[in-house]
């Protein structure tokens, strides 16, 4: 398995004159030290914005009221609803959930909202929280947990290379693609001993 040190370019080679929804599309209170850190702090929709650069049509969603309502005074094309729940009666060629699965309530009812809004050749990107990263390592060991923004109470659950492979398998799709992605020191710097020490995880899956 393949650890990516430059997600963007990844998403940027699979949402390229597709048609794209992002859910969880507010970067609020996003904690993912990555390369954008900088322009996230300007910019609260910095990858949203992103995509659609990169994207033929995009729309987003997002049950926070406040920050949809700000993405809509700046005309982005977003919907205030619970993903888990969602009917747009609209289809993707691709749907990303970046930093989103790990705050789900019931994953496998948000996965059988995603598999109604995606084309038959279409993909589920998932980036979320990689359980066994270094970074949780370190904070457990030392006993800094509590200090941690990884510990907030919008988080529900975090989830292993296997347990997020066994969940997409029980829901009716298969793994397309498997990656880790580093993009903090500590992140890089374990990973390059062991891969699964990379921050997050990053999953390409489709429809069975």
């Amino acid at each position: 398995m393949k650890v990516l040190t430059e997600y963007l370019k990844k998403i940027e080679e699979l949402v390229y004159n597709k048609e794209v929804l992002l859910c969880g599309c507010a970067e609020f209170g996003n904690v993912d030290k990555d390369e954008n850190k900088k322009q996230r702090n300007e910019d609260a929709f910095w990858f949203f914005r992103k995509l659609s650069a990169w994207a033929k049509v995009i729309y987003g969603v997002d049950s926070d009221l406040n920050s949809v309502q700000q993405m809509k005074s700046q005309n982005f094309p977003i919907f205030c609803v619970d993903v888990e729940k969602m009917n747009l009666e609209m289809k993707f060629d691709v749907i990303i959930t970046k930093q989103v699965f790990n705050h789900l309530s019931n994953p496998g009812l948000f996965l059988n909202s995603i598999e109604k809004h995606l084309r038959k050749d279409g993909v589920l990107i998932i980036i979320t929280p990689n359980a066994l990263c270094l970074n949780l390592f370190l904070l457990n060991f030392f006993n800094k947990m509590h200090t941690s923004d990884f510990v907030n109470p919008h988080h529900v659950a975090l989830y292993d290379s296997y347990t997020l492979r066994s969940m997409l398998e029980k829901n009716n799709y298969q793994v397309k693609e498997f990656y880790y992605s580093a993009t903090s020191f500590i992140g890089k710097f374990g990973s390059f001993f062991k891969k699964s020490f990379a921050d997050d995880l990053f999953i390409i899956a489709e429809i069975r």
